[in-house]
């Protein structure tokens, strides 16, 4: 068996074989972020799935601006709960619900760190610049308990990385899956708390043409 064969066969569920052959081939970095948005949004619709995250986010945005305020206020009561103790026991409910989920202990461990990064920013912390910290560090995370934690060692003999080399790929990695992890927690998690099915964006899933549309009048296609 080839040495990359035995590291892709560690990898379970959609897209994600695809996401390593891509990266071991040394293929461009918006191609292999591309096959792992996608593979990310095939999970969250299928085997991580998970109804919380909306729920886990609100408790997020909550916490980080009462910190914020409590910051900002003269008078702080010491007897009164901080908001991150406040979080972590919210999220400590939330996993005894979901127990078993994966979905939802990335998603709490995301959040805790999402909270220690922006409370030392110091300014105001709008639901906007929360709800796209948290896209960046889920997708991430589920990108690499899904697939690079696997694989790490795989894709760097493959592309004939150094470490050094290697470590640098998965920044840039993760600096090009920014804005497309933004876009797709976007459409997923409603301002008003609600949750949609996860959805790639559209670039990344174009329409199939067949031989029968595209042997078609032009009026015929364009409706």
């Amino acid at each position: 068996m080839a040495e990359g064969d035995k590291f892709e066969q560690r990898l379970r569920g959609f897209g994600w074989r695809k996401v390593y052959q891509l990266g071991k081939s040394g293929a461009e970095m918006t191609n292999v972020v591309d096959a792992a948005v996608g593979a990310v949004s095939h999970g969250l619709r299928k085997e991580l799935a998970c109804a919380r995250l909306g729920g886990i986010l609100g408790i997020l945005q909550f916490s980080l601006q009462a910190d914020w305020q409590q910051r900002q206020s003269a008078l702080i009561d010491q007897n009164e709960p901080s908001p991150l103790s406040c979080l972590c026991v919210e999220l400590e409910r939330i996993e005894a619900d979901e127990l078993g989920s994966i979905t939802v202990q990335l998603a709490s461990t995301v959040a805790e760190s999402v909270f220690a990064e922006i409370s030392k920013r110091g300014n105001y912390p709008t639901r906007e610049a929360i709800r796209n910290a948290f896209a960046e560090e889920l997708a991430w995370r589920i990108v690499d308990n899904r697939c690079l934690s696997h694989v790490r060692e795989g894709i760097a003999l493959g592309s004939e990385h150094t470490a050094t080399q290697h470590e640098q790929w998965e920044k840039d990695f993760r600096r090009v899956l920014r804005p497309q992890a933004e876009r797709l927690v976007k459409q997923m998690l409603k301002d008003d708390g609600s949750q949609a099915i996860a959805r790639a964006p559209r670039r990344l899933t174009p329409k199939l043409k067949t031989k029968e549309v595209l042997h078609k009048p032009l009026h015929a296609v364009v409706r």
